[in-house]
């Protein structure tokens, strides 16, 4: 008798919202068992054969209008079941379940409207149903209608003030409406209840951000993870948000702190970066080798590299970029196991590095440039010009390959098209303070167009009043132009500030012979000579001296 009860309320719909439907016959509770065995079988179709019979006995069921619905939606046949849905809200205008299972079926058909008026319904039938009204919230946003989103949602809160996660959607809502300020009131407070939540930390320190209140965005990401410490998304966001500060070390901590705990391959990579825009290289090249034991990475091998080079550490570098170049032969792997030559001074392996990379990749301009800086520190001057004109072609107008280019023209001796470079390099930047002081040099150690070369030196002292360099040849230029008063000064100031070259204490010693002050002269050759053994033209300048005394 028990089983009949249940049944017969299952074919009447709900006993408690539905109005009395008088007795059920029997031949309906029977092929309606029937199809709920074949449904538990999962034989659907042959379900529906037995609810239609079912039906046919009992025509005013919503309880079987709503399983046919179920078993039609089981067999993808959305339309049929949401014609017996629509049969069963007919039949049962008070059940809430009714209305709800409708408003599904019409979602799923994208009747937005007709499954927002659905559960309109449910939500007059029963107003403190939490799921009825974040549901109907949800419709009305999708639809633009935020505004009523947040009434509906604000009744139910001003019922239940204690359900902190409607009150969130109710702030989201006032967020997607503009309404800013009741956003974070709301956010506040839920935080104030539970100061650990990082998904209300993260909610409210976004909507901060976005109005550029960074300041208090950062105190809310620290104050909630001061109370939630193990909170992996907190610490990413607070990491993410020092990154975007440029306040690496913070950043780093963070990220740190996640690895402690989550030793994830990415996270190490990120890690890795943080340490590195830090200018934190020793903990750079130790996490680098910690992950490079568990598996070698061509990118890890970059990191490791570069920070050993920072370190000063280039053996060590030029390992690990040997590595790479083994592991990912690439442009940038060639190019940076060449710049570290270049800083060994081992001339002949950049030169070899570099212009097997030039031949593996010939439209790669800074391979082209670093090996004519490699051929010009090896002297190897007229070799250097290819690379440059290379390094030129594919980029005509960049200042560094054009000063490089200048220079190896000078030293292979073609003064004319050295000349000719540097000229073009400062109509393309005017103000260029190697390429001034240098073009001044070459004019001052000619004699020829000395007005021209002091102007040039001055606007490169201008730029760097305390370059030795620079220093050096403008009292060059006043020694070619006979004002020895003027050369001494800014000899003296020359040396001051670089006493280990050697070019300016020949200067000083050619100044002193000049002005008769020979034991001077001697001094400042031969400090010259200590600091470039290889300098014959000093040797012969001290030769000629002694000898004449």
């Amino acid at each position: 008798m028990r089983t009949l009860v249940v049944l017969t309320t299952l074919l009447a719909g709900c006993a408690a919202t539905s109005p009395p439907y008088g007795r059920v016959p029997p031949e309906a509770i029977e092929h309606f068992v029937d199809a709920k065995v074949k449904e538990f079988k999962g034989r659907y179709a042959e379900a529906i054969v037995d609810l239609n019979e079912a039906l046919m006995y009992a025509p005013s069921s919503p309880g079987i209008c709503r399983a046919l619905a179920r078993d039609y939606l089981r067999l993808g046949k959305l339309q049929s079941a949401i014609h017996f849905a629509e049969r069963a809200v007919e039949l049962s205008p008070k059940s809430p379940d009714a209305h709800r299972f409708l408003s599904y079926l019409y979602r799923q058909a994208g009747k937005e409207e007709e499954a927002l008026r659905e559960m309109e319904e449910v939500v007059k039938l029963l107003p403190d149903d939490r799921d009825a009204v974040t549901t109907l919230a949800d419709l009305y946003v999708a639809l633009g209608r935020g505004e009523e989103a947040a009434k509906v949602l604000g009744r139910f809160v001003e019922r239940h003030p204690e359900d902190a996660d409607v009150r969130l959607r109710l702030a989201r809502v006032f967020q997607t409406i503009g309404k800013m300020k009741e956003a974070e009131k709301i956010y506040r407070s839920v935080l104030e209840e539970d100061p650990g939540r990082d998904d209300v930390a993260l909610s409210l320190g976004a909507l901060l951000e976005r109005e550029d209140r960074d300041e208090e965005a950062e105190e809310v990401y620290e104050g909630a993870l001061k109370s939630n410490p193990f909170s992996f998304r907190l610490r990413r966001k607070l990491g993410e948000f020092y990154l975007s500060k440029g306040r690496w070390k913070e950043a780093a901590e963070q990220y740190e702190a996640i690895l402690a705990r989550y030793p994830d391959p990415v996270v190490q990579k990120v890690l890795l970066t943080m340490y590195e825009r830090a200018g934190l290289h020793d903990r750079v090249v130790r996490l680098a080798r910690s992950i490079l034991k568990q598996k070698e990475d061509p990118e890890v091998y970059y990191y490791l590299g570069h920070s050993l080079v920072e370190l000063g550490k280039l053996e060590e570098a030029a390992g690990a970029f040997r590595k790479l170049v083994a592991l990912e032969d690439g442009p940038d792997a060639r190019l940076n196991l060449g710049y570290v030559y270049i800083r060994m001074e081992d001339y002949s392996e950049a030169q070899r590095v570099l212009g097997e990379g030039l031949r593996k990749f010939p439209d790669e301009p800074n391979i082209a440039f670093f090996l004519g800086v490699a051929l010009v520190r090896g002297k190897k001057y007229e070799e250097a010009l290819k690379p440059l004109k290379r390094a030129l072609e594919l980029k005509p107008d960049d200042t560094d390959y054009l000063f490089e280019l200048g220079v190896a023209y000078e030293r292979s001796g073609r003064y004319d098209d050295a000349v000719r470079v540097f000229r073009r390099l400062l109509k393309i930047d005017p103000d260029h303070a190697l390429a001034l002081n240098y073009l001044g040099y070459m004019f001052a150690e000619r004699g020829i167009n000395l007005e021209e070369a002091r102007e040039m030196i001055k606007r490169a002292l201008e730029k760097e009043p305390d370059n030795g360099a620079f220093l050096d040849s403008m009292g060059w230029v006043y020694y070619q132009m006979g004002d020895l008063k003027e050369a001494e000064r800014y000899l003296r100031k020359a040396v001051e500030r670089d006493k280990e070259n050697s070019v300016i204490w020949e200067h000083l010693g050619d100044l002193a012979r000049r002005l008769g002050r020979k034991e001077e002269a001697l001094k400042s050759w031969k400090r010259a000579l200590k600091l470039d053994p290889s300098n014959t033209n000093v040797k012969e300048k001290i030769k000629q001296l002694e000898e004449g005394e």
